[in-house]
Formats: structure tokens, C-alpha cells, sequence
């Protein structure tokens, strides 16, 4: 879930700040996390974002070798995904959404780092489900392959925050809907 912000933070200097404010003011302890869970966390209030698409993506060169046709069942049996950890069921979420399959036993190796995955992927390390938000340029300008281009796992996403008084989070949560609400569907 990490790129639509990243992004956001990137366009948006008064966002910065405020997030620096933000992190200050709460001497750095986390105070509110960006989760696929609907249901709220104990003591926090939750806020819908939106919807981020992700897509299943290798380097071309691990393409090639492992699954010429893109995703499919067959080739399954030759190839290897990168996942953030063992929780971690998007890989299995897409492969049954393209392939059909009940349950997908997938070969998986744990990286749990969002960039992590994405360049291990482009050094031909496995195939990996991460946002588009994330890959869109990597696969416009040929460095990853989508794996099934007529295929998108949409996944919700919600802010959590503690249930606090506090117009710094306020703000923060404030900021956060508004960018959300520019770079994901609804």
C-alpha cells in the first residue's frame, strides 16, 4: 500500500510538513497504519481510502524462461513468487483469480519490503503482486512484464488511527483521505 502515498508525498510539499509536524508532535511513535482490514483495530477509528489495483509483474528475461504465455496453471510448476511474508496471501489471491485454482500451492520466497520485491523482481529473482501504482512506469518502459495484462486484484485500503483529540491527526487523516481520494478508485 506504500506507493500511493509515497506518491502523494512526492507531489505535496505541504504534506511533508505536515507529516514532520505530525511525527514530532507524537515523538515519533506510530499513531495510525494503512491496512486491507475493514474491521477497526482495538482503540482506533478507521477510514476507507479507496482501492488500489495490483498486478502480478517479472523481469523479462525470469518471464521468458518461466512463463512464456504469462500465468497460467502450467506454469506454475517452474516458478517462484516473491511475497512480504508468510501472511502475505496476495500472490495466491491473483494466481486463483487468473488460474481458477482453489488453492494454489506456490513456491514463495519472503521479502518484506515493497521496493525490495519490485527490484528483486527486475533482477530475476521470481514474479511478484504488487499495486500498479508502484510498476506502471517499470512496465511501460519494458524493465517488468505484466503477467496477465487483462487481470487486476483490486484490494481496499483503510487508515487506522487511534482514537485521539488531536488536530494534528486530524490533519494527518484529513491529508491522507484527500490524496487517497486523487490516486485510488472508489
Amino acid at each position: 500500500a506504500s506507493s500511493w502515498y509515497h506518491h502523494m508525498i512526492g507531489q505535496a510539499p505541504l504534506f511533508q510538513a505536515l507529516l514532520c509536524n505530525w511525527l514530532v508532535a507524537f515523538n515519533r511513535q506510530v499513531q495510525g497504519c494503512v491496512t486491507a482490514l475493514a474491521k477497526p483495530l482495538r482503540g482506533c477509528q478507521v477510514v476507507q481510502l479507496g482501492v488500489m489495483d495490483y498486478v502480478a509483474v517479472a523481469s523479462p528475461a525470469y518471464t521468458q524462461t518461466h512463463c512464456p504465455a504469462g500465468l497460467t496453471a502450467h506454469a506454475l510448476r517452474n516458478m517462484s513468487f516473491l511475497a512480504f511474508n508468510r501472511k502475505d496471501d496476495l500472490q495466491a489471491r491473483f494466481v486463483r483469480k487468473v488460474c481458477g485454482l482453489k488453492t494454489p500451492g506456490l513456491q514463495q520466497n519472503f521479502l518484506p519490503s515493497a521496493h525490495g520485491r519490485v527490484r528483486a523482481a527486475m533482477d530475476g529473482w521470481g514474479a511478484t503482486v504488487v499495486p500498479l501504482l508502484q510498476v506502471q512506469a517499470l512496465l511501460q518502459s519494458g524493465q517488468l512484464c505484466d503477467l496477465a495484462p487483462t487481470v487486476r486484484l483490486p484490494v481496499a485500503l483503510y487508515w487506522h488511527c487511534w482514537k485521539l483529540e488531536s488536530v494534528l491527526l486530524q490533519s494527518l487523516t484529513d491529508a491522507l483521505r484527500r490524496g487517497a481520494t486523487a490516486a485510488l478508485a472508489h
